[in-house]
């Protein structure tokens, strides 16, 4: 389902802080139950990601309070100086991701 939603991607659960430099910030252009593609801008000469275990950090739009979950990069494609990533969520993270839907009011279904 296409969406806006404002996110992170950090490299390390504890990285919470908005000025570290390991957290990306972006948007959550689609999103399902278990996979989301992340978009952002880039300056020329960035590496893309590499496949590894990342943090989604999703602000609640009930409390604003950060919400972070377990994914995996997938994949990744350049285009211009947007970079598009694949996210996969991690399958224990699923009752706090379908939470997170229902307040976006994303139909999981």
């Amino acid at each position: 389902m296409p969406t806006h939603i404002p996110a992170k991607i950090s490299l390390h659960k504890g990285d919470i802080d908005a000025d570290s430099k390991s957290l990306l910030h972006g948007l959550i252009i689609d999103i399902s139950p278990s996979r989301c593609r992340f978009a952002i801008h880039v300056s020329s000469g960035f590496v893309a990601l590499k496949k590894r275990q990342v943090f989604v950090h999703i602000l609640s739009p009930l409390d604003n309070e950060p919400v972070i979950i377990t994914s995996y990069i997938r994949n990744n494609q350049m285009k211009g100086n947007r970079l598009s990533v694949g996210i996969e969520f991690d399958a224990s993270e699923q009752v706090k991701l379908n939470k997170l839907l229902e307040a976006y009011s994303v139909d999981i279904d």
